[in-house]
């Protein structure tokens, strides 16, 4: 309950007492297991609570006990799911605040670790979504960790790999929300990378792709406005180069491909003006609103100006 309440200081002062409990078991071999899960566990919570202290030093200590502790576990049971499971999220856990840490290429050491393990559990087990949501999750770090070290096609390899996990998952249980969040939030690190790769026309498809997530998000949820917002931006990027492209069309023998690229721009933008006046009942306008919605408004005269030339 402290956890949640992210009350540090009471939570320090429970995972003191209850380690002053935990010392007290008998030193029985019978008891060993039970004190070595109590003390993973605790290493676990204190590095986490840490964390939330801004103690990133002591909680990368911690986290780092926590490993050894569940690596002394694997190591006795190294074809257990349950073990190799444990290994993995202690691995992701400790690769998480090293780059919070900014320590990028230690994180990716144990971010691998964790990937190979998850990797190792879907091969016994390939329907396992626990283990397909750790190692997206996993991969979108290692992808966190390459992209700070400049290393895109690192980055865009890890990615790619989640995005098919995460198209598995959204497929498997289409109308869970949550599924198509993170398939969303993939595909925009990847376009992202995309970006950074030059890889325009693979960006353009990402973009297009996130239209249709952020369109089924913000129904599903109208609440979701970070969702309403990606989906005007993505509406104005794909509108804006739809409109470039009918633009570059010249010849007679193009005019109906022409007009078709001017309607699917001219649809986008005033979906995305639509979106942006819901967004504007639910929430104060901003400076930012306000640009996009300038932004919208100016492609929708390019698009106007354009029709009424071929007229």
């Amino acid at each position: 309950i402290a956890r949640e309440k992210q009350d540090v200081e009471s939570g320090v002062s429970l995972l003191d007492e209850l380690n002053r409990q935990i010392n007290q078991f008998s030193d029985d071999p019978a008891y060993s297991e039970t004190r070595e899960f109590y003390f993973t566990w605790l290493a676990g919570a204190k590095g986490y609570l840490c964390r939330l202290r801004g103690d990133s030093e002591n909680a990368i200590v911690h986290l780092m006990e926590q490993r050894r502790l569940t690596q002394v576990k694997f190591d006795r049971e190294p074809d257990s799911l349950y073990s190799k499971n444990h290994l993995a999220v202690a691995n992701t856990y400790l690769g998480e605040i090293l780059i919070e840490n900014e320590d990028f290429a230690a994180a990716i050491e144990y971010l691998d670790l964790s990937a190979a393990l998850y990797r190792e559990i879907l091969l016994v087990d390939s329907q396992n979504v626990l283990a397909k949501e750790n190692l997206c999750d996993d991969l979108r770090l290692q992808a966190r960790a390459h992209i700070e070290l400049d290393e895109f096609k690192a980055a865009e390899s890890a990615i790619l790999e989640s995005v098919v996990l995460r198209r598995e998952i959204a497929a498997a249980d289409p109308d869970a929300i949550t599924h198509q969040q993170n398939l969303a939030s993939t595909i925009r690190m990847l376009a992202f990378i995309n970006s950074e790769l030059g890889n325009a026309d693979a960006f353009f498809q990402n973009t297009r792709e996130l239209i249709e997530l952020a369109r089924s998000i913000k129904t599903a949820d109208p609440k979701l406005q970070d969702y309403k917002t990606l989906f005007i931006n993505s509406c104005l990027f794909v509108a804006r180069n739809i409109t470039d492209d009918a633009l570059q069309l010249n010849s007679t023998g193009q005019a109906d491909e022409k007009t078709k690229l001017l309607a699917e721009a001219e649809r986008l933008v005033r979906e995305a003006l639509a979106t942006l006046d819901e967004t504007g009942r639910q929430e104060k306008p901003n400076d930012a609103s306000e640009t996009l919605r300038e932004e919208l408004i100016e492609v929708l005269k390019d698009i106007e100006r354009v029709k009424s030339a071929n007229e």
